[in-house]
């Protein structure tokens, strides 16, 4: 991303050491062009579901990703 000019290194500004993931504001809207075919995919997909199923399918993503979080906390936090 940075070789591509849409993100930038920058100094943490109270840790000299670390550095920060910026984004660089004018090029966010090249990227739009880059997703159309996949979002018009996803949109394609999601016409053969009917909102119940929908309804379900977003309901287990979300709870799957709250269980990822979840997952990664307790394996990153300090202690047994």
């Amino acid at each position: 991303m940075e070789r591509k000019g849409f993100a930038r290194r920058v100094r943490h500004p109270k840790d000299g050491r670390s550095v920060l993931i910026e984004t660089v504001d004018q090029r966010l809207a090249d990227l739009g062009p880059l997703f159309a075919d996949w979002a018009k995919s996803l949109h394609e997909l999601s016409e053969k579901y009917t909102d119940d199923q929908l309804a379900t399918i977003i309901d287990f993503l979300t709870e799957a990703a709250e269980r990822q979080r979840a997952a990664t906390e307790k394996l990153t936090s300090s202690g047994p």
